[in-house]
């Protein structure tokens, strides 16, 4: 392999900023990618450049554009991506919530189960049709402290870019993002693999979920700060309610639900919001309707056929758009279609539209936390300044401030119409 590279101790080294070696990434990459297979046969690299591409997005890992030059000069440089798990901003969260790490929804030992589940996923199940992932050219399991976990993807951003999480999805993005999850749970549901179950459990137990309490609890005080008095007040004490529930909310959601006669679990992604979704670059490289890739499949499961309904709806959506057009036109004719193509593949579809409606409600509280979990987060990260006088960040606070408060609205009025011990102190 020496006489791939112009320098020959070139191979020898590690990718810049990380403990991941050229040898392995130019191993893999010639291995699994024919577009870089064709490329080392013409020419010799000579050199390898890395960029830190998380910008602020990644909590869990760091991404890195991974760019190789040739000597050939006619030879454009090729580009790849490796991500690799992290504890760094995991660590830095724990010492803002003033939690020890050990407590934390996310220490070493879980973010080293998310980074395997993934490796999981892109290892057995990129046979899905029409499901939007990016390539796959290797993957390493990471054992902390020994060896340094590594995904090696193909590189989107010539051609994808994701929403802004303050920018609302339009109807057409999230017809296409419908489209995206009918083909991931109309695969499991088409399949007989019945050890899927114990094979990809939730990993994110009631027990490690209810320790997101405090975090709660801060960003719904934050979020009352950036709307009228008189909205927040009238569900205020069900909202505290709620979130002493959580333990309970997400038991039943997780494992109780899931057990009644004539549910059935599904493929769950688990994590589909805003930046985990990329959209093919429109004139103004501005995100356009079609989706050219959904990454990030750390949280990918078996769980509830409302799960990553809910999830995208609640967190990528305006609460106009969603209670005026999609839950009430998009979600029927996903039930719809998501039947007929089960039916069509010769499979028994057992759940009924009550059924399918029961799953999304129930889903739809647990990813108002999610939405109040992921706003306090984001305006963290991008620095959103807390008092008023900056008329871009006061828009953006205020529009966020409504979208938890109609979400949590919504929450009540499904926990009181279902479940009413969800609203009393337990």
């Amino acid at each position: 392999m020496n006489n791939y590279f112009v320098e020959p101790t070139f191979i020898y080294g590690n990718i810049d900023g990380t403990n991941t070696e050229v040898k392995w990434l130019i191993e893999c990459l010639e291995k699994n990618c024919l577009v870089f297979k064709k490329l080392i046969g013409r020419s010799r690299i000579k050199d390898i450049k890395t960029c830190d591409c998380s910008n602020g997005k990644g909590f869990i890992s760091k991404v890195y554009k991974v760019s190789i030059l040739f000597e050939k000069k006619d030879i454009l440089p090729y580009q790849v991506i490796i991500k690799i798990p992290c504890l760094e901003k995991v660590k830095q969260s724990c010492t803002l919530q003033k939690v020890q790490s050990k407590n934390a929804v996310l220490n070493a030992d879980m973010v080293q189960a998310l980074h395997l589940r993934e490796c999981e996923f892109y290892e057995t199940f990129t046979c899905i049709k029409s499901l939007k992932y990016p390539d796959c050219y290797g993957t390493r399991e990471w054992n902390y402290g020994k060896q340094e976990g590594v995904i090696i993807l193909k590189y989107l951003g010539d051609i994808g870019v994701s929403n802004d999480f303050f920018k609302s999805f339009n109807l057409q993005q999230m017809e296409n993002l419908f489209t995206q999850i009918l083909y991931l749970q109309s695969h499991f549901l088409t399949s007989n693999d019945e050890t899927r179950l114990e094979k990809f459990p939730n990993l994110f137990k009631p027990e490690r979920v209810v320790l997101r309490q405090p975090l709660f609890r801060k960003n719904w005080k934050l979020i009352k700060s950036f709307i009228d008095d008189n909205l927040w007040k009238n569900i205020d004490e069900d909202v505290q309610t709620l979130i002493d529930n959580i333990y309970y909310i997400i038991k039943y959601v997780t494992q109780d639900l899931l057990a009644l006669e004539g549910n059935s679990y599904t493929f769950v992604m688990g994590d589909l919001w805003n930046f985990n979704i990329l959209h093919q670059k429109n004139e103004n490289n501005e995100a356009g309707d079609e989706i050219c890739g959904i990454i990030d499949w750390q949280t990918f499961h078996c769980g509830s056929i409302g799960s990553d309904l809910a999830r995208s709806i609640v967190i990528c959506t305006d609460h106009v758009l969603r209670k005026e057009v999609i839950e009430w036109e998009l979600l029927p004719n996903y039930y719809t279609n998501l039947k007929n193509e089960v039916e069509s593949r010769g499979s028994h579809f057992k759940i009924t539209w009550d059924m399918f409606k029961l799953n999304y409600d129930f889903c739809f509280i647990v990813q108002t936390f999610q939405l109040l979990y992921i706003s306090g987060l984001i305006l963290h990260t991008q620095n959103a300044p807390i008092e008023k006088g900056n008329e871009i960040w006061d828009a953006r606070k205020k529009e966020t401030g409504l979208k938890v408060y109609h979400a949590f609205n919504d929450s009540i009025q499904i926990a009181k119409r279902l479940r009413p011990e969800f609203l009393i102190i337990k």
